[in-house]
């Protein structure tokens, strides 16, 4: 079975290439959904669904940039101020949980906007163009960034 944990190639491509399927309720913003990435090589193209279950294609994109921040107890800078980006992911590949802060204010373990479990994808909320910021509740693991654009 397929979730946000452990992606599933359970599609294909025109070409026979495994597209990969998250499902679960960390993805967009605390709502239940699934998100479909695939690549032909040069573009990365993504499918997901609305937060009533609706069937929302975006376009497709030609850059992914990934990046690694480490976990601290202290407020870390996820992602800098971004008005291209199409889609923004955390993935926390950590045993511990990440608080995530949207905007410039710096998150603690009691402010922040969303709390991503432990091996769990989060996708910044579609729109937000600001910071995002992160602290953990242990040092443990790191979380892997990808900027679609």
């Amino acid at each position: 079975m397929s979730n946000a944990r452990n992606p599933a190639a359970i599609l294909y491509d025109a070409s026979g290439n495994p597209l990969s399927v998250y499902t679960g309720t960390n993805l967009v913003a605390g709502q239940p959904g699934v998100i479909i990435v695939g690549t032909d090589g040069t573009k990365t193209y993504y499918v997901k669904t609305d937060s009533q279950g609706r069937l929302d294609v975006l376009s497709s994109t030609t850059n992914a940039v990934r990046s690694v921040v480490n976990s601290a107890t202290t407020d870390q800078t996820l992602f800098n101020v971004d008005t291209t980006a199409k889609m923004r992911l955390i993935y926390n590949d950590s045993n511990s949980v990440l608080y995530v802060g949207l905007g410039s204010t710096p998150t603690t373990l009691t402010d922040f906007t969303y709390p991503v479990a432990a091996a769990t994808l989060w996708i910044v909320p579609e729109g937000f163009e600001g910071e995002v910021h992160g602290i953990w509740s242990l040092v443990n693991g790191q979380a892997r960034l990808t900027v679609l654009s």
